[in-house]
């Protein structure tokens, strides 16, 4: 379900107007799957998410801001050890 990616391109989802928000996550969630899981792998692929899909995640997880917080949900949705 990945999707790949040219360097500089940014990562999106695109979801119907039925999609449940937990569908939405989830499916963010998966751009991630076939990264590295070092912290540096998905440190770099997170910075080519889009700001809506991070901005969706903020709101989703009930997070003051959609950086740090944001990666940090998505490491330990993917059980990637972070500093």
């Amino acid at each position: 379900m990945s999707k790949r990616t040219k360097p500089g391109e940014s990562l999106s989802v695109t979801v119907g107007p039925l999609t449940s928000d937990r569908g939405r996550a989830y499916q963010i969630m998966q751009l991630f799957s076939d990264v590295p899981r070092t912290e540096t792998a998905f440190y770099l692929h997170f910075q080519r998410l889009c700001h809506e899909d991070r901005n969706f995640l903020q709101r989703f997880y009930g997070l003051d801001t959609p950086d740090w917080p944001v990666f940090k949900a998505i490491t330990r949705w993917w059980a990637v050890r972070t500093a």
